[in-house]
């Protein structure tokens, strides 16, 4: 945010040196040099030669990255006060407000759901159309990632949230030119007789109760065969991270208070007979990914 007041960007869309930069802004050339080099570890600058710019999809990155700080400043400013966090205490019934919600999709997803699908897509390892569903808070966005590399896909999403609009989602389906299927959770195990190839349920565990999450795996595992791949992904407390325990905050406020532990997930699974067949651990964005299957 200080770049962005600073009106990095717009300088930087002309590529400059630290000297000519350092004299616009009157900032010592060191100090400018580091918080420079700041920008381009995060993925939003770029230098060559002592000669720093930015191109398009720097600037893309650029506004996820803000779109980070805004929610991160709204849990701050707005959720983790000390009254909001008695008030949760008291009422763990409480969730985001519509414009919290976005802040929080806009932080959640971006580059974040582009390496999970990366990973999903590599563990599936098959070639050729494939049946996909999402499921969960992505908001019908990781969707997009796997029909970039399944052009056929035939791509269903299961809304369960008031947040996420399905007029808007099959407008954004439309423009990619892909057919999309939208249901409710239980109109998808009443109505809906097929097996899907991948299967992703992303950032929700911590909202379900145990009985409300083996509810939700017993219906994805009709939806299952012994080829199909589900992906659990999520972050999790580590006892040897002390400070993901920020999310506990986080989690007290907006009402994601179950399942804390990938343990406790993986308990779920095994009561409703579903086998983990892989379990990584992504370090550059804190979230497990579980890979399970149907037991034969």
């Amino acid at each position: 945010m200080a770049g962005m007041k600073m009106n990095i960007p717009e300088i930087l869309s002309k590529p400059r040196s630290i000297k000519e930069l350092s004299e616009i802004l009157k900032i010592g050339e060191r100090a400018l040099f580091l918080f420079l080099m700041y920008w381009k570890f995060m993925g939003i600058l770029k230098e060559e030669n002592n000669v720093w710019y930015m191109q398009e999809e720097d600037c893309a990155r650029l506004k996820e990255f803000e779109n980070i700080i805004k929610h991160e400043q709204n849990i701050m400013e707005c959720w983790n006060t000390s009254q909001n966090i008695i008030e949760s205490l008291k009422n763990s019934k409480k969730t985001f407000s519509q414009e919290d919600r976005q802040l929080y999709l806009s932080a959640m997803n971006g580059k974040n759901l582009e390496i999970i699908g990366l990973r999903m897509i590599r563990e599936y390892r098959k070639n050729g159309p494939i049946s996909y569903l999402e499921w969960g808070n992505s908001a019908g966005q990781m969707s997009t990632i796997i029909a970039k590399f399944y052009t056929d896909a035939k791509i269903t999403i299961v809304v369960s949230n008031q947040f996420i609009n399905s007029n808007d989602l099959k407008l954004t389906y439309k423009k990619m030119h892909k057919q999309v299927e939208i249901y409710s959770p239980e109109d998808l195990y009443s109505k809906v007789n097929k097996f899907y190839d991948i299967i992703h349920l992303y950032n929700t565990v911590h909202y379900y109760s145990s009985e409300e999450l083996k509810k939700t795996l017993l219906m994805i595992k009709e939806q299952m065969n012994e080829n199909s791949l589900l992906c659990i992904a999520d972050m999790f407390l580590k006892d040897e991270e002390c400070e993901n325990y920020m999310y506990l905050l986080d989690w007290i406020t907006h009402g994601g208070t179950n399942h804390l532990y990938i343990e406790n997930v993986r308990e779920v699974v095994s009561q409703c007979g579903l086998q983990i067949s892989k379990s990584i651990y992504l370090r550059e964005i804190t979230t497990d990914l579980i890979f399970i299957k149907k037991e034969g």
